[in-house]
């Protein structure tokens, strides 16, 4: 919904814009991201998300790239974002190490949010935890990751009131709801993400 309401204002407010069909195509991939980010049930699925995500992100923060200050900004999200995406993807495979699937109900619990308990042992919780903490930060523009949120603001102005100010700073807060039982397991990383 809101990324139709970003399309139906960004027609009129882009019109002449050189890229005009270009940002409707990120704008398709970057809603697309969302959406499997909320309803992916493996992490090999939110993986796949959480990069489009990113990756939209960073090609819209860049989006006027006959200028050097938004390729440069751009390009300084996309690093942060590859952090991220790191922290994500060793998350994955220590996911899949540890419980050898990577269904989220498997080693979530299997009871609805918010009364599941996750199946991993308290050690691997904390470590995949710390992982999916890390990569969650990176994505909302928390703190030590927050510096390519005011760069940002270099795309065009309705890329960046939907994806900075609605949905994308998010992502990272729902990755950390979706994954509470791991918070719950260990209370050094619930007290972390305080």
């Amino acid at each position: 919904l809101l990324c139709g309401v970003v399309a139906l204002f960004s027609e009129k407010y882009l019109h002449r814009e050189s890229g005009f069909h270009r940002f409707f195509l990120l704008l398709c991939l970057f809603g697309f991201g969302d959406t499997l980010t909320i309803l992916a049930g493996s992490v090999e699925t939110l993986y796949a998300a959480w990069e489009t995500l990113g990756l939209t992100s960073a090609l819209l923060i860049g989006f006027f790239h006959e200028r050097a200050g938004p390729v440069q900004n751009g390009f300084y999200a996309f690093v942060v974002y590859r952090f991220s995406d790191l922290c994500l993807a060793l998350a994955t495979v220590t996911i899949y190490h540890l419980a050898k699937t990577g269904d989220f109900s498997s080693f979530l619990g299997h009871a609805a949010w918010p009364n599941h308990q996750t199946t991993l042992s308290p050690n691997g919780a904390s470590l995949v935890g710390f992982l999916i903490l890390l990569a969650a930060m990176g994505k909302a523009g928390q703190l030590p990751f927050s510096g390519w949120l005011r760069r940002a603001m270099e795309g065009p102005t309705p890329s960046t009131a939907i994806f900075y100010g609605a949905l994308s700073v998010h992502a990272g807060a729902f990755l950390l709801l979706r994954c509470s039982s791991l918070l719950d397991a260990s209370p050094a990383l619930a007290a972390a993400t305080a």
